[in-house]
Formats: structure tokens, C-alpha cells, sequence
């Protein structure tokens, strides 16, 4: 990955910045798989700052991966082209990734009462090509910006069509079949 945020805050601001991944991800945040992890406390996750990307003036191709489920992540495009996907992992996620590990003390359960997710805005003059499955907390798409290649979208489990300038918030999912041009 471009960018590997472990069990952290960051603030992420990019302008102009040409990327090229060798595993397609972007940036991507996760939980440290070890026993010296900055894991939070249950009631704890409404303390600390998300996990804020913003990308301006870019034409990039990659994912954005979010697997940190104890922190929210903020993604910002304005007059940018990002050609990928953006996944929210969960809790059941990480969960199962440690569940043939026997007994380990950072696996959790419901009790755990963090906001996480991908809180994703479109400006004005951005596209999102998005490339296959996404995952959203949220999703604002500005009046000037564009979603290409969806298939569909849905929200709660119902299917929307964003309107400019309207937020929508909930488990979105995000299904695309952009493919670039070589």
C-alpha cells in the first residue's frame, strides 16, 4: 500500500500527488495484528480523531481500504479522478481473520461501541470510477461530481440513485463495473 495507517489517526492531504500501488491499495488502515496495538477500549472510539484522506487536483487508481474498525475514516475528493474501490471492513471482519488463533485478547464483540466506516465526499469536479465492491458509512455526491460505472447502489439494503447536494448515512453498498482504458 501507498499509505499503511496501523491502529492511528491520521490526516492525509494530497494535492497533485501522482501514486502507483504494486498491490492496487492506496491507502489502507488497519488494526495492529499484535499484542502492542493501540487498541481502544470499549466507549472509547467517540474519543480519538478519524482517519481523514483528501485527495486534490489527482488522477490515481487504486483502493481505498479502511479495516480499522475501531476509527471512522473520512475521504474528501475535490477535482479528482479515482479509479478503485472503497471498502469498510467490520468488526466481524477482523473477528474472523483472528478466529483460528484460538483465544486472543483484540478480538471483540458487539459491546465494542466505535463508529466506523468510510464517510465519502464527492466535490465539485470529482469522479469516482468505481471498478467493483464498495462500502460506505456515508456518501454526499456535490452537485458537479460524477459516479461512473455503478451498477448499483443501495442503502440499508434498499437501492438509491444519489441526488446532488444529499447525504445519505447508513451501511451503503456500492457495486461497480468501471473498467479502465489501457
Amino acid at each position: 500500500s501507498d499509505f499503511l495507517i496501523r491502529s492511528t489517526s491520521a490526516n492525509i492531504t494530497l494535492d497533485n500527488v501522482s501514486m502507483h500501488s504494486y498491490n492496487n491499495t492506496l491507502v489502507h488502515t488497519v488494526l495492529n495484528a499484535d499484542s502492542m496495538g493501540n487498541f481502544l477500549a470499549p466507549g472509547d472510539g467517540e474519543q480519538v480523531d478519524p482517519v481523514m484522506v483528501s485527495m486534490n487536483n489527482m488522477d490515481v487508481s487504486g483502493d481505498i481500504r479502511h479495516e480499522d474498525y475501531q476509527r471512522r475514516m473520512t475521504v474528501n475528493l475535490e477535482n479528482t479522478t479515482l479509479t478503485g474501490n472503497i471498502v469498510s471492513g467490520t468488526m466481524e471482519d477482523w473477528n474472523n481473520t483472528w478466529a483460528q488463533y484460538g483465544d486472543v485478547n483484540w478480538v471483540v464483540d458487539e459491546s465494542f461501541d466505535a463508529t466506523y466506516g468510510v464517510a465519502l465526499t464527492l466535490h465539485p469536479n470529482a469522479v469516482w470510477n468505481v471498478t467493483g465492491q464498495s462500502s460506505l458509512s456515508r456518501l454526499l455526491v456535490e452537485d458537479g461530481a460524477a459516479l461512473n460505472g455503478v451498477d448499483e447502489i443501495t442503502l440499508d439494503g434498499e437501492p438509491i440513485t444519489p441526488e446532488p447536494g444529499k447525504e445519505y448515512v447508513g451501511t451503503i453498498l456500492v457495486s461497480g463495473s468501471y473498467v479502465p482504458e489501457e
